[in-house]
């Protein structure tokens, strides 16, 4: 279908709206579809009441988390050795680890217990049950950067909000280290405003439209956690400075129905986690066309005094 749609170009018309209209309409990069779902999910399934500890995330976009236990951040760091590297292809500049059972073992713990308040929280606010969907471990590296890589342009995650990331530091981090960068609501709306109306780009090297300090920047010690809406909020993976490299763990967490049966049919099976692609996640946050986007939202909705 798409292939007739773009000999008359009708599919090129329609995803070069669906951008634009997001820029316009809520000022980010995603596509508008999901954004749509997203408002609509505020607006009908969200707590409206007040959410403790969730004041900054809900405001700007991120939080900062408290510090991961060093027990476990130092055992997932003597896993990162030349024998535990993926060897699948990945980005220039950019090397990912393996997440072997052990490793998992310890997310799993991170996930059910360092960060067990602040996923309380997301579940209140959401509606819905916070599952771990997603977990990744990479170190970038220096690379030029007159040409994109590894995420270090500005975009948006291709993804609901209903999925997040947590950014877990692996060492301390500064500005030679390649910090992730991100805008926050109000600045984002500052750049979109700035990007041409007929420009059919999605992602922005940030140097273009921001002095360095303009930019948030995700520097911190060994174990500091922030906690981002990337499908709502620019960011791009910084490049480190000559002989430096940043290592961090990603967390994708994401909201699902209460309802058992909702989550069958949205085919949520944990045995679909893989490190590599993250299927799990892209089943729950990344719906193919407007009909499963639909339905999605309905089983949100439905399952809404589910306890099960």
């Amino acid at each position: 279908m798409r292939t007739i749609l773009r000999i008359f170009q009708i599919y090129t018309i329609y995803d070069f709206l669906n951008v634009k209209l997001s820029m316009l309409l809520f000022h980010n990069l995603n596509s508008f579809t999901y954004n749509l779902f997203n408002k609509f999910y505020k607006l009908f399934i969200c707590n409206k009441n007040k959410v403790d500890g969730l004041e900054l995330f809900l405001k700007k976009g991120y939080q900062k988390l408290n510090k991961i236990d060093s027990i476990k951040i130092n055992y997932i760091r003597t896993h990162l050795t030349n024998s535990n590297i993926q060897q699948t292809k990945v980005a220039e500049g950019q090397t990912r680890y393996n997440i072997n059972d052990e490793i998992y073992k310890i997310v799993e713990k991170i996930f059910q217990e360092d960060l067990k308040d602040i996923t309380s929280e997301l579940e209140k606010y959401y509606n819905a049950r916070i599952i771990l969907s997603g977990v990744s471990i990479s170190r970038n590296h220096n690379v030029s950067t007159n040409k994109e890589t590894f995420s270090n342009y500005l975009h948006n995650d291709g993804y609901l909000f209903t999925c997040n990331q947590i950014f877990v530091n692996l060492m301390d981090v500064n500005h030679e280290n390649g910090p992730l960068h991100f805008l926050d609501f109000d600045l984002q709306k500052k750049f979109v405003k700035n990007i041409p109306l007929f420009s059919t780009l999605r992602r922005y090297f940030y140097k273009d439209y921001f002095d360095f300090d303009d930019v948030n920047h995700n520097v911190g010690k060994i174990g500091d956690a922030l906690l981002v809406n990337t499908s709502e909020i620019v960011h791009a993976a910084g490049t480190p400075s000559k002989d430096k490299i940043r290592d961090i763990l990603f967390l994708e967490i994401s909201a699902i129905p209460k309802s058992h049966e909702y989550q069958k049919k949205m085919n949520i099976n944990n045995n679909l986690f893989n490190d590599e692609n993250n299927i799990l996640t892209k089943n729950i946050a990344k719906p193919k066309n407007v009909k499963t986007l639909f339905k999605w939202f309905i089983y949100y909705f439905l399952s809404l005094k589910t306890n099960k």
